[in-house]
């Protein structure tokens, strides 16, 4: 495309602002290749929210159906092995723990799923969200429903549960 050719495109425009903006296309050209990589990370992570929640799904059948005992898997010494329990379960075939599964679960049946995708966005800890699950429903809901949740403030969550949790433990002393 000739000089020419971009004066017609933008009508009034000097040289060296013209030149301004062709040396912006070429930035934005050379930045494309880590902003299509930077939304590709937020996909991923928007798609592991969801299969975390569909993976706790699955394990809940699972567990409820009790028609994991006979499976076998291939344990860490490459010998096949039958599944004895749901740790194994969870292990070989969930790769991880089965306190870590129970804890989630307890986390999407107390919360629901909309939430525990949030506090997984968010970055909220177990630790966190076992202190939300042991405080009484109202609070609970104040917290879920809290505006903070919605702009993804972490910080602000964590210090409203906090607070909410030294208001009840003063409370009750």
């Amino acid at each position: 495309m000739s000089s020419s050719d971009n004066n017609q495109d933008l009508p009034n425009v000097t040289a060296a602002q013209e030149a301004t903006v062709f040396d912006a296309k070429n930035i934005l050209a050379s930045k494309q290749d880590v902003l299509m990589a930077i939304g590709q990370i937020q996909a991923f992570n928007n798609i592991r929210k969801y299969t975390t929640v569909g993976e706790l799904l699955v394990f809940k059948k699972i567990k409820e159906s009790k028609q994991y005992k006979g499976l076998v898997y291939t344990n860490e010494n490459g010998e096949n092995t039958t599944v004895g329990d749901l740790q194994d379960v969870c292990k070989y075939f969930f790769n991880r723990s089965y306190n870590a599964m129970q804890e989630d679960l307890l986390n999407l049946e107390k919360f629901g799923q909309e939430f525990l995708e949030s506090s997984q966005t968010m970055g909220l800890g177990n630790r966190e969200l076992r202190k939300l699950r042991q405080l009484d429903e109202e609070s609970q809901q104040l917290i879920i429903n809290d505006e903070a949740v919605e702009l993804g403030d972490k910080d602000a969550i964590k210090e409203l549960i906090e607070d909410i949790v030294l208001k009840q433990a003063s409370e009750k002393a």
